[in-house]
């Protein structure tokens, strides 16, 4: 069964400090979770109050000594651990991956959960392996229930991750373009290879 510790450790490094860059859909973020997206995650008071004890009045595109100021003033053990606990109770338990066997196949999910959105990449994985299989195994509705994770742990999990990172591949790529090109390669990072 795939550990929650493994995945957060590789996404983790993935995911930054403070942002709140104009160009970035998520406009306001600190590891990588979006004020936009998750207005009422657990960390924002710290985030406001952190703001208020350097004077930094939240406007776009803050210079990076005022990201680094930031960083420095929420960079704490309790902070993690309200990180750790957001992630895992959003992207990982909503799709009940510590049900699939193979580590690198619920690393996989979890990364682009984190990254696109839990029911995002949960369709993607059900759209992959009914590609594989050649038939409509599983309904693609992006929500891993026991049917999907049933079929997941039956497949090759190297077929399976190498066909379920080239579709997100050229999701990355589609996406990647115009304002948001700048986080193209840093997207395109994230795709691990399959370690045998």
């Amino acid at each position: 069964m795939a550990k929650y510790e493994i995945a957060e450790s590789i996404t983790g490094r993935n995911e930054g400090g403070y942002a709140n860059d104009k160009k970035d859909f998520g406009k306001e973020t600190y590891a990588g979770i979006s004020r936009r997206f998750w207005p009422n995650a657990e960390i924002w008071p710290y985030v406001d109050a952190a703001k208020k004890l350097i004077g930094y009045d939240g406007h776009l595109d803050p210079s990076s000594t005022i990201k680094e100021k930031m960083n420095k003033a929420l960079r704490t053990p309790m902070m993690s651990k309200i990180i750790s606990v957001f992630y895992k109770r959003n992207f990982w338990n909503i799709n009940y991956l510590d049900l699939i066997n193979d580590q690198q196949i619920a690393n996989t999910i979890y990364d682009f959960s984190v990254n696109k959105g839990e029911d995002y990449a949960a369709a993607m994985m059900q759209e992959s392996v009914n590609e594989l299989v050649k038939w409509k195994v599983l309904v693609v509705d992006g929500d891993l229930g026991v049917k999907s994770i049933t079929q997941i742990n039956k497949m090759n999990p190297v077929t399976l991750h190498a066909l379920y990172n080239k579709k997100r591949e050229a999701y990355y790529r589609e996406q990647g373009v115009g304002s948001q090109a700048k986080w193209l390669n840093g997207w395109l990072k994230r795709l691990k290879p399959y370690k045998k």
